[in-house]
């Protein structure tokens, strides 16, 4: 990403009826770091399904308009929003010869990577530790994307109790409510954002996307904490409802013991602070971010944060 301004394609796991994606949106759309938006959404929520491809039925794609943006709905899920996006929707969009004449003759029309960075969030909800982390639709857009050479952002929020309610039932009224807290959320989130961007953390090798989660009470002069996840495992997560039908039930965590001391997501979140978790997409090179490379990223964040 060593551009001024790029082409980002920005995607959810909540689906496009999300107040927080629509939030989001808007205020990337806006910044000085961005050229263009590309909007790929699910249609229906997709939490906890992690890195599942559709691959044994058709996928249709329509588009409808939100305030003033287009959005590209797919019946599937946040890692066939990513592929789609960036290998069909981003081409059509970005390639087009009136496109390459306005004033963009940098564009390789043969070139399938013209977006320079995929955004997934802002989610409804945490995406911390090991468990969380693995099992999230939100990351597995961005994860997806750096299979295709992309760096991505996940963006997630601790939400208040009555609001997370509200977004469990579909209680909009009542989220029409907290405009106030939905635009603290993104505001400190787009912050961060443009942190990691001027910090140029996507560009270190080893770092291929990276994970933002905020606690409940933001403190928005305090910058987000580069750390690790928690290790962690799930306990039980069907109930069996009646003989041989089972429901999804989330019943909580089993911590594991920390192999060292340094403050981890779920730990960090707890005492009021927002994270940043770093990933490679690398499952056989040894990636792990060491102490002194996230004490000087930790300085480049908390720099940046404040100009």
């Amino acid at each position: 990403m060593k551009k001024n301004k790029l082409r980002i394609l920005i995607t959810n796991d909540d689906g496009a009826n999300c107040p927080l994606f629509y939030s989001l949106v808007d205020s990337i759309a806006k910044t000085d770091f961005c050229e263009d938006i590309l909007i790929v959404v699910p249609a229906f929520e997709q939490s906890w399904i992690s890195n599942a491809i559709t691959r044994d039925k058709e996928i249709l794609h329509t588009k409808e308009v939100y305030g003033s943006y287009e959005y590209n709905i797919i019946d599937g899920t946040p890692a066939d929003c990513t592929a789609i996006g960036l290998c069909h929707l981003a081409q059509k969009k970005w390639t087009q010869e009136k496109w390459a004449q306005e004033n963009h003759a940098d564009i390789n029309l043969t070139n399938k990577n013209v977006v320079d960075l995929v955004i997934s969030g802002i989610n409804m909800g945490t995406n911390a530790g090991d468990a969380f982390t693995q099992s999230s639709g939100t990351i597995a857009a961005v994860k997806t994307g750096s299979l295709f050479g992309i760096p991505g952002i996940a963006c997630s929020a601790t939400l208040p109790p009555e609001m997370r309610k509200a977004w469990t039932n579909r209680d909009f009224d009542y989220l029409k409510q907290t405009e106030s807290t939905i635009a603290e959320i993104t505001n400190y989130h787009v912050r961060s954002i443009s942190s990691l961007i001027n910090s140029k953390i996507l560009e270190i090798d080893t770092v291929d996307y990276v994970s933002i989660n905020t606690p409940v009470q933001i403190n928005q002069d305090i910058a987000p904490v580069i750390c690790k996840t928690k290790q962690n495992l799930f306990k039980e997560m069907f109930t069996e409802i009646r003989e041989n039908i089972y429901s999804h039930k989330f019943s909580g965590f089993i911590d594991k013991p920390d192999r060292d001391s340094t403050g981890r997501d779920l730990d960090l979140l707890a005492k009021g602070l927002a994270t940043i978790s770093c990933f490679s997409s690398s499952l056989s090179e040894d990636f792990t971010l060491q102490t002194s490379d996230i004490e000087s990223l930790q300085e480049k964040i908390s720099n940046n944060f404040k100009s």
